[in-house]
């Protein structure tokens, strides 16, 4: 508790321009998973001196997070509100280490500012940069996603850790299979954009289930299970879509048409068994098998990619 004259302080501060409603579901996210975290609104800055109360602010937070929107149009397209780009300032100007951007894709930065890591989302796709702002906070010690894996009673916040690592499997898992197809075949780089983004739509309403901002008719352990299902069944469909050009791609490669069918043969023998054990998948009624069945469609595609070099 701050004494009395003096400003209280937040380990995670968060600014913010035209929308507070990012800011906010943002912060309830953090504040279940322990973070002693505010936005500056929440935060009151009356009388005089209010500059220096908020240098103060970025001063002893541990780290800032800036929240970047199209607020404003003007020449050479959209800005963020001008109160926030100063905010930005000040905070790059204190802890230009521990400022991180979240920045809207198409929104341009003063170009007065230093130059400045920032992590990109699509417009009104906010939960994109979750995955990568929790990884960041996690290696800087704000949170602790590692919780799940030590034996201890169960929890909300025990369910939510193990989805988030989970979650954060899959992505990994999908940023290997991405780099198979990224800008060598338009298609399949297409599909894959549209089982990633259902993907993340999957992420962003187990974490809002995990936090109470998204009403479940099932228990929360319940529900996340069924989150994982759904994002594990996307990856499988992206798997299915890189591995079937894949093989036409390695077929293509070879000069006789005998080696082309035996290539194809082989890959189809994989393919099949991967398929078996997708059905299975679809079929199983416990999270177990669903998890065993998953693993064993997985080993497969390893294989699959091993045979065609990835």
């Amino acid at each position: 508790m701050a004494k009395k004259g003096q400003v209280p302080t937040v380990d995670i501060l968060v600014f913010f321009g035209k929308r507070k409603d990012l800011a906010d579901n943002l912060v309830s996210i953090l504040k279940s998973l322990g973070c002693n975290v505010s936005i500056l609104n929440d935060i009151l800055i009356t009388g005089t001196d209010v500059a220096k109360k908020l240098e103060y602010y970025i001063h002893k937070a541990k780290f800032c997070i800036v929240i970047a929107t199209a607020d404003l149009k003007g020449k050479g397209g959209f800005f963020p509100a001008a109160t926030l780009t100063n905010e930005l300032a000040l905070c790059l100007n204190q802890r230009i280490d521990d400022t991180l951007i979240l920045k809207e894709s198409g929104v341009n930065l003063p170009s007065t500012l230093p130059n400045v890591i920032y992590e990109s989302f699509p417009k009104d796709a906010f939960h994109r940069v979750l995955p990568a702002l929790l990884k960041i906070l996690s290696a800087r010690g704000l949170i602790d996603l590692g919780i799940a894996k030590r034996k201890v009673g169960p929890s909300e916040r025990q369910n939510l850790i193990a989805f988030i690592n989970e979650m954060d499997a899959l992505w990994i898992l999908h940023g290997r299979v991405w780099g198979q197809v990224y800008q060598r075949d338009h298609k399949t780089e297409s599909s894959i954009a549209v089982e990633l983004d259902q993907m993340f739509e999957v992420y962003y309403d187990g974490l809002k289930a995990g936090i109470g901002l998204k009403a479940i008719n099932k228990s929360l352990d319940i529900y996340l299970e069924d989150c994982i299902i759904q994002a594990e069944q996307h990856i499988v469909n992206v798997l299915k879509d890189v591995l079937k050009w894949k093989s036409s791609e390695a077929a293509l490669e070879e000069d006789s048409f005998r080696k082309k069918r035996k290539l194809l043969y082989k890959y189809n023998q994989i393919l099949t068994k991967a398929r078996t054990a997708e059905d299975n998948f679809n079929f199983a009624k416990s999270f177990s098998k669903k998890r065993e069945h998953y693993e064993n469609a997985m080993e497969a595609y390893e294989l699959f990619l091993k045979e065609v070099g990835e």
